[in-house]
């Protein structure tokens, strides 16, 4: 088991993760900073709104992404499932980090 340290919207967290993962965690944590940014530019609010309201974003489109797949064609639906299933593995994990920061948020 590993640790990582992250940044994630101006906070510091120390998160577990498999040994190997800590890039992968990392680069999670970068994408959510950047969506993070992506806010700030149209939205004034403290980190936690912020980090909040990004996290109702991403669920959106995971609820979008979870819709179109249930209603594609099953022929649509098999030729693709090589690239749901990896898309829905990270999707899921990057909600249960999510999960955990908002844990660790109300903890502060």
């Amino acid at each position: 088991m590993a640790l990582v340290d992250l940044d994630i919207g101006g906070r510091k967290f120390q998160l577990a993760c498999g040994d190997g993962e800590e890039s992968r965690l990392t680069g999670l944590a970068n994408s959510l900073n950047s969506r993070i940014s992506e806010l700030k530019l149209v939205h004034e609010g403290s980190g936690q709104l912020l980090l909040a309201m990004t996290a109702l974003m991403m669920q959106d489109e995971l609820n979008e992404l979870g819709k179109k797949a249930v209603s594609a064609p099953e022929s649509k639906t098999e030729a693709n499932s090589q690239y749901l299933k990896p898309a829905t593995e990270k999707i899921n994990l990057i909600a249960e980090y999510m999960e955990t920061l908002a844990g660790k948020l109300e903890e502060c």
